[in-house]
């Protein structure tokens, strides 16, 4: 299935749904999709659901290295927001908190949820 997602205007936020196995380079893929939709705009907050994916636990030094420079590069397009993972699953939450560890800036704030109530409670 395809990764989608849908920018609400309204709430500011951008949800995210990925599906199946999920590798960086889908989330990387997914979000230049939404950086180039018409709708986007900076500080909108991310509601990432992985309740139906699971991590490519196939990642190299490169490709995290890769993914690290992206991130980086799309700060200011973020600009002061926070991006809230919900990953029901142990072994998605453990990979999720990785991707904190790495991506969190000044100027995104991620943080993983196993409870999808309080993910999307923290974003308001």
């Amino acid at each position: 299935m395809e990764n989608t997602y849908f920018i609400d205007d309204n709430l500011k936020i951008i949800f995210e749904n990925y599906y199946d196995q999920v590798s960086m380079k889908d989330i990387i893929d997914l979000i230049k999709n939404i950086i180039s939709d018409t709708s986007f705009d900076k500080g909108f907050n991310v509601y990432a659901d992985f309740s139906n994916a699971m991590p490519d636990f196939s990642l190299d030094i490169n490709s995290m290295k890769e993914s690290i420079d992206f991130f980086r590069s799309i700060e200011d397009l973020f600009n002061n927001c926070k991006w809230a993972i919900f990953a029901p699953q142990d072994y998605v939450y453990t990979f999720s908190l990785i991707f904190t560890k790495v991506f969190n800036s000044k100027k995104i704030i991620v943080k993983v949820f196993k409870d999808e109530h309080d993910a999307k409670k923290w974003l308001e």
